[in-house]
């Protein structure tokens, strides 16, 4: 059978629960959650979108254009200046920004991990087989486990057991190990021809840098899989495309 690529945008979510899976959910529920920011940090976030009315946050990623241009000029300042000097160019304030917002995008991400829903069997098993039978390669856009969780899990068969992500033995890489975490060198198949690929070009699973895991930064990150309960423990680890401005993306 001739291999594909299988392309999965949000509509597999909202198509379970639409009113979960909204980004705009996502935000509101982030904001109103008093354990995540102290009232200087939601003046922050507040401050980079000043025209918009109560309450004070974006709904959505083309009113983040200015939060990303500051918070790009604030980090090449902090990567090219001389960190003794580094007060005379941005302030404590200015610095802060960027951990702020970063842990405001961390958090809507992380919101989508917390769905309390599956893929349905009738969709799920017929795609498992599909995959298995064409090898074909696997995108995914979603920061939610929706369609990673299912593909990860054992499907028992009448005579024998799927497991299409299984490291490097099943029918897709995808560049993560259990003990590993992801690496570039993760990538290529063993089985050149047997073995499709799965793609996370969005989030899920959402992951870290390894400066987030050792407490310093690296010229050339490294990054590693954040496990469920890190997930729930670290309210800040890594950078996420979501809720960036559509020009600011590719940075």
């Amino acid at each position: 059978m001739r291999r594909n690529l299988l392309l999965f945008e949000n509509g597999l979510g909202r198509s379970i629960d639409y009113d979960f899976f909204q980004l705009s959910a996502a935000i509101q529920n982030v904001w109103e959650n008093k354990r995540f920011f102290s009232g200087d940090e939601r003046e922050l976030i507040s401050s980079c979108t000043p025209d918009l009315d109560d309450p004070g946050y974006s709904s959505g990623e083309e009113e983040m254009l200015n939060s990303q241009l500051a918070i790009q000029a604030i980090r090449q300042l902090t990567e090219v200046v001389n960190a003794r000097d580094l007060n005379r160019w941005v302030t404590n304030e200015a610095v802060s920004f960027v951990d702020t917002l970063e842990k405001f995008i961390s958090h809507i991400a992380r919101y989508f991990h917390n769905a309390q829903v599956r893929l349905p069997n009738d969709f799920g098993d017929p795609l498992v087989d599909f995959v298995n039978k064409t090898r074909s390669h696997v995108v995914t856009l979603n920061y939610d486990p929706l369609l990673y969780d299912w593909l990860c899990k054992k499907h028992k068969r009448a005579n024998f057991t799927l497991h299409i992500c299984n490291d490097f033995k099943g029918d897709l890489v995808d560049g993560f190990t259990r003990t590993m975490g992801f690496s570039r060198n993760n990538f290529p198949a063993l089985r050149q021809g047997s073995q499709g690929y799965l793609l996370h070009l969005h989030g899920s699973p959402i992951f870290g840098e390894l400066r987030d895991r050792q407490g310093q930064s690296t010229h050339q990150p490294e990054y590693f899989k954040l496990t469920r309960e890190q997930l729930r423990a670290n309210p800040s680890a890594g950078r996420h495309i979501v809720l960036t401005h559509g020009s600011q993306k590719k940075r």
